[in-house]
């Protein structure tokens, strides 16, 4: 290996925007970099064309800049050398993955592209490899998990692409990059999931593979086409093959260096150029002999760490340049490779922008053209409207790629950019090794490694997703923005209180982007080539492993030396003992009978066997429905037992990923739990004897898609020990790689990249004077509020309590209660009211009278129980619970009303179907999901999923009437015909039971299958059908003698259910499979399944059996189904994310619900028209029609109760997830729907599906939210 000696010897180049004291700060960072930026110096664009990465390494691209789509991947000349051809990973504004045609002389936009990816015929998706015909008439792109080659047609004089066909791959073959054959006849391509060589021939389509090394990438034929190279990025190999059309010979394979990727053929010269991702060098293989004669360095200066990344090459067209895209270091570097001069040298250094992907030459020579995937970061991602999920958008999405337009530079000029990228990276000037001046004085962090300090334990908790203003925009030191706090100080008082006692960083950033490179970085401090194209392809929604977090071979290690990449390897390397706690473990059933791991059942283990070795196999993993109080309780028990014994490691590892949220109208209470848990963490540890030299770490894995006023890639974090109990605001320029490098200094241990040895230690965020005063957690209140009348008169009086209660292990002090009531009714007494001191467990119970005004107006009036408590002396707290009476309108009993489950708003709208008005919004349980309706047209009967109860109500009056205690989860309904017996079934549980309506006491529970959803009855009441989600099942139960009898097969998911008037046929939705499984009920068997649109959900029946009507979440329509002939119609446009349907009595009319848009729309089934659409509340999933009722309601003197959301909750069941997908499998999909997941904290209504999104091979939208 040659290192050139480029960067050797470079003088220190401050950046003009770091101040004169602070440039002062630098450390000695042992074979590392070091700089700092400024106080409240941000990431992200600076208004002036440059940026700043979330690492603090400037961007300052060389050249003219052209928007490029959403990381583009590659960099494709046209035949003729005037356009140049971008691939597009992450989808554009409008949902598509696109290609680009941009002119190559000025770099702007000819063509947009945009791929249909949902086509089955024709499969359309982008990877980063596109290559033109040699008769220069087509193009053929990789597509990834299309597993097919898209060809497209080249209209040279136009310069434009169309699509013309896709050439079928082998299912499974995940196609990256692709060549042609000389004669055009032959396509190759590398099939990453295959772990093949691919061959297609065009014109028959028949295809032919051989298998390759590990996650093989690039793929290049000889001039002649006779040889095949593929690199494996998995291994350190380049696969070798004898080529003729499908005939495919291996030869031996080519040994280069870690992770190699792209590849550029230099048949002048005999010689293959290999990119090798992670020890930043290039291989030179000699092609007559297939061995590696050179290998060029582009490390920025001798034994530097790794970081530089090389990504892509391409050479001059003398073939005397090589120009090599650094992705790391973001620039291209300018590499001799002629026979003059020495060969190797790295002549030069060009910036570019942010991740440099793709380079090119024009044939005259005269210009560079260089996309960068991540252009110039992100910036704010704020909006002007909180409940508009476009003013808030994917933070995939808001990374603009550039296409960089450089005129190749002269010597003088490379030299000028050159000295740009080592002032823009800080490079410094003694080989990594930098003096300390000593003017950074009262903070106990090193300076170097090796140094002693008071800290001899290190906790690093790692957490999920969330932006500093998400959390922190509502605290009163720091730059927040209050309006972006979803989850304020009501919902995460620890996390207040600790930045409130100990130190606030307001000017944090991850690294990544989401949980697939940001896990990486908060472990490895780096993200390397293969996972940060992963990443964007799996969260496009184009089916990447998610190999991230330990969960598959681990491709994604960075750094020349992958099987020592992270900070356990580091700690091991220095025999430093440390403890995981469900970092990078997975259950025992994902541990291979050939791994060296053995696991027993029901733990949870790591892959790698030295992180195995030292992990609580009890702890569990990436698993939504373990809340992380109990995490805590298993990681205090471990605890206690260190101090009793005196043996805490010197480095604990914590997972505690609850804030990521999961499903449903959970979201707030999942932030909580997570809150309430890191509070305990820290109170238990000020409590102990290792207080005094502890110091605990907390970050994010990445901000994701939340809001933030300064930065999308802005987050949360906290540094705790008493040497950082100061209250102070630090607002220096931090990241993950900061808090990595200030714990290796800790710790003892060298840095693990360039990027971590460059970070800036947290110096500022410690002092040496400690305050060892211990934390105390703040565990919120619970409120309930109890009502006397539900139904009510003018001038009545009700009775209104309240009853606040300390879930805590210490008392609660200071805290008052007080009443909200409507406009106009008074509560006697007036005020708050002071609670005392409430030991552990304790409850203060308050009641208030409440007059009716005697004008009261008719309809729902609520009431609200609000408990104030103290955080940290300066910030108050609120806990909430809200109970509702009515006044009843005469009208109300006499209109037909459609009734809708506002999934994440907690409420039923009730909405007079004759003229389309909205009578009321009912409060009812957490996430009401399912609606019932008597027969009698009397009650409408809710199932509240998060609440574990039904609502009852009077139909009549629009009125909660009565809450029913049932199982768990409460997924679906059904009244028996005579209105005496109400079937609930229990998700949770497995399980349906029945419901005496008049007594309100729910019946013994009888088993079915896994995960009961919908249910229908028949006619007669005799029978009664569940749908078993993820058993694939309808399981007949008998009323009478309640029992269930033997299941009956459908397709994939099924869901919905409805019976046929004359009882003979039931028809069932089947989520996965696209279809309705028709059953005939009195033979139990299945008949041939119906195609019916995308996601079909709910299923409503005419009256006259005619028909079937289909709501097809996955899309914005209802499809029809013609009972007769089994056939589907063409589908009734209703809305976004349409979910729940009914049909009125005559027959006429179709509502359906469009859950994205938060409407009831009304659809006429004679012409297929859709009325005005009336708004509803947020995510509305069902749908119910009522009749009128006649009679006026009676009042109810039948007390009513709320209570104020569980800060421990379950997770409801998901309406698009398997179980298996919430526990465990990571946040990667749709980036749409990973756009509004946050978002669904506060509104909802735009949601793409009421479910969670962790999976990563289907398309699944997630709804999280209250």
């Amino acid at each position: 290996m040659r290192w050139t000696g480029l960067l050797q010897g470079r003088e220190r180049r401050s950046r003009t925007t770091v101040t004169a004291a602070l440039c002062a700060s630098a450390l000695v960072l042992g074979g590392g970099l070091a700089f700092s930026l400024g106080a409240f110096e941000h990431a992200g664009p600076q208004g002036d064309g440059t940026a700043y990465t979330p690492a603090g390494w400037q961007v300052t691209p060389a050249g003219k800049q052209q928007a490029a789509g959403f990381f583009p991947a590659n960099a494709v000349l046209s035949p003729d050398g005037h356009s140049v051809v971008v691939p597009n990973i992450v989808r554009n504004a409008n949902g598509k993955q696109t290609v680009q045609v941009l002119d190559a002389g000025d770099g702007k936009l000819v063509q947009e592209l945009e791929l249909d990816t949902s086509n089955t015929s024709v499969p359309q998706g982008v990877a980063p490899g596109l290559v033109f015909s040699h008769d220069g008439k087509q193009a053929f792109l990789a597509t990834a998990s299309k597993n097919a080659i898209l060809v497209l047609d080249w209209d040279s004089a136009a310069r434009k692409l169309s699509v013309r066909r896709s050439l079928p791959l082998p299912k499974g073959a995940y196609p990256q990059t692709v060549a042609v054959s000389p004669d055009d006849k032959t396509v190759y391509a590398s099939g990453q999931y295959a772990r093949a060589l691919i061959a297609v021939d065009v014109e028959s389509g028949r295809t032919a593979q051989a298998p390759v090394d590990l996650y093989p990438y690039g793929v290049t034929l000889a001039q002649d086409g006779r040889t095949a190279y593929v690199s494996n990025q998995g291994a350190k190999t380049v696969s070798v093959f004898s080529v003729d059309g499908l005939t495919l010979t291996p030869k031996p394979a080519i040994t280069v260096g870690t992770h190699p990727n792209a590849m550029l053929l230099d048949a002048g010269h005999h010689r293959l150029f290999v990119a090798n991702g992670d020890n930043d060098t290039v291989s030179v293989v000699d092609t007559e002999t297939d061995k590696v004669g050179d290998t060029i360095s582009l490390a920025p200066f001798k034994d530097a760490h790794g970081g530089s990344q090389p990504t892509n090459l391409t050479l001059s067209p003398d073939k005397a340049t090589l120009y090599v895209t650094n992705g790391g270091n973001n620039d291209v570097a300018v590499v001799n490779v002629s026979d003059h001069g020495e060969f190797g040298q790295v002549k030069g250094l060009i910036p570019t922008g942010w991740y440099p992907t793709g380079v090119q030459v024009t044939p005259d020579g005269k210009r560079l053209l260089v996309t960068s995937a991540k252009g110039l970061g992100t910036g704010p991602n704020k909006g002007t409207d909180p409940s508009n999920p476009d003013s808030h958008p994917y933070i995939e999405r808001q990374l603009q790629g550039y296409l960089s337009v450089v005129p190749v530079p002269d010597a003088d000029q490379l030299a000028k950019y050159t000295r740009q990228v080592r002032q823009n990276n800080d490079f410094d000037g003694k080989n990594g090794v930098r003096g300390f001046d000593g003017k950074e004085t009262g903070t106990i962090v090193p300076r170097r490694v090796g140094d002693s300090s008071p800290i001899k334990h290190v906790i690093y908790v790692v957490k999920e997703n969330r932006t500093y203003d998400q959390v922190l925009g509502d605290f009163h030191k720091g730059k927040g923005d209050p309006s972006l706090a979803v989850f304020g100080k009501d919902v995460t008082p620890n996390h207040h209180k600790l930045a409130d006692q100990f130190v606030t960083l307001d000017n944090f950033y991850v690294n990544g982007e989401v949980s697939q490179n940001g896990w990486q970085w908060a472990t490895q401090a780096s993200s390397n080539g293969e996972n940060e194209t992963a990443t964007a392809q799996g969260y496009a929604g184009n089916g990447s492993e998610y190999d991230s977090e330990g969960y598959h071979p681990d491709v994604a290690a960075a750094g020349a030396d992958p099987d020592h990449a992270y900070l356990w390897d580091k700690l091991a390397q220095k025999k430093v003992p440390f403890r995981n706690y469900g970092q990078f473990v997975v259950p025992d059933n994902w541990i291979g009978q050939d791994e060296k791991v053995k696991c027993a059942k029901g733990d949870f283990c790591a892959h790698d066997p030295l992180l195995d070795a030292s992990t609580n196999h009890a702890f569990p993993w990436f698993d939504m429905g373990v809340t992380d109080a109990h995490r805590y309780d298993l990681w205090n028990k471990e605890f206690q037992g260190y101090v009793a014994h005196d043996n805490l490691p010197t480095m604990q590892f914590i997972d505690l990923p609850r804030d990521h949220t999961a499903g449903g109208a959970t979201a707030k209470q999942l932030v909580a739990d997570n809150d309430v848990a890191l509070g305990k963490i820290v109170d238990t540890v000020s409590h102990s004897k290792y207080w005094k030299n502890t110091a605990i770490f907390v970050v994010e894995d990445d901000a994701q898609a939340g809001p933030d006023h300064i930065d999308a890639h802005r987050t949360i974090a906290n540094v705790i020990s008493p040497y950082t109990q100061t209250g102070k605001v630090d607002s220096h320029f931090y990241s993950q790689v900061s808090m990595l490098r200030t714990m290796e200094l800790f710790l003892g241990v060298d840095p693990m990249s360039q990027y971590d040895a460059a970070a800036l230690p947290m110096i500022y965020s410690f002092t040496d004077k400690p305050n060892f005063a211990p934390y105390s957690s703040v565990t919120p209140p619970s409120v309930t509020a109890t009502v006397s009348d539900p139904i009510v008169k003018p001038g009545q009086t009700i009775t209104v309590t309240g009853k606040v209660t300390n879930p805590g292990s210490t008392p609660l002090s200071g805290a008052k209660a007080r009443l909200t009531t409507p406009d106009g009714w008074k509560a006697t007494p007036d005020g708050s009211s002071d609670l005392g001191t409430l030991a552990p467990g304790a409850d203060s119970t308050l009641t208030w009278k409440v007059e009716v005004p005697s004008g009261a107006t008719p309809g729902q009036q609520r009431f609200t129980v609000q408990a104030d408590y103290a955080i940290n002396g300066s910030m108050t707290g609120s806990q909430k619970a809200t109970v509702a009476t009515v006044v009843p309108d005469p009208h109300t009993a006499e209109v037909p009303q459609a009734f809708v489950a506002n999934y994440s708003s907690n409420s039923v709208s009730a909405v007079d179907v004759s003229t389309g008005k909205k009578l009321a919004d009912i409060q009812v349980g957490s996430a009401p999901g399912t609606i019932a309706v008597s027969p009698d047209h009397t009650r409408a009967f809710v199932a509240n999923q998060g609440s574990n109860t039904v609502s009852v109500i009077d139909v009549a009056a629009d009125a909660v009437v009565s809450t029913i205690p049932v199982g768990r989860t409460p997924a679906g309904l059904a009244v028996s015909p005579d209105s005496k017996t109400l079937w609930v079934s229990a998700y949770g549980d497995n399980a349906v039971q029945p419901v005496d309506i008049a007594t309100g006491k729910a019946g013994a529970q009888i088993a079915v299958g896994n995960g009961p959803e919908n249910l229908a009855i028949t006619p007669d009441g005799s029978t009664l059908y569940v749908a078993n989600k993820w058993s694939d099942t309808v399981t007949p139960v008998r009323t009478d003698s309640r029992t269930a009898g033997t299941p009956v097969k459908t397709g994939s998911q099924p869901f919905g259910i409805a019976i046929t008037p004359n009882g003979r046929t039931a028809y069932v939705t089947d989520m996965g499979s696209n279809d309705v499984t028709p059953i005939d009920l009195a033979t139990g068997t299945p008949r041939e399944r119906i195609q019916a649109g995308a996601t079909p959900f709910n299923i409503s029946m005419s009256p006259d059996g005619a028909t079937a009507y289909v709501a097809n979440t996955g899309g914005d329509k209802v499809t029809p189904i013609d009972i007769a002939t089994g056939t589907a119609k063409p589908g009734l446009t209703a809305g976004s994310a349409t979910s729940g349907v009914a049909v009125s009595p005559d027959g006429n009319t179709v509502f359906a619900t469009a859950a994205g848009d938060g409407r009831l729309v009304p659809i006429s089934t004679a012409t297929g028209k859709a009325g005005t659409p009336i708004q509803v509340g947020n995510y509305p999933i069902w749908v119910s029609y009522a009749p009128p009722v006649g009679s006026q309601p009676a009042m109810r003197e039948q007390a009513l109760t709320q209570t104020s959301p569980a800060t421990n909750p379950s997770v409801l069941p998901s309406l698009a997830m398997t179980p298996q997908e919430i526990a465990g499998a990571p946040d990667q999909a749709d980036s749409a729907a990973l756009n509004e997941e946050i978002w669904k904290a506060i509104r909802g209504s735009h949601s793409k599906m009421p479910a969670p999104q962790h999976h990563i091979y289907p398309n699944v939208p997630d709804a999280d939210g209250r």
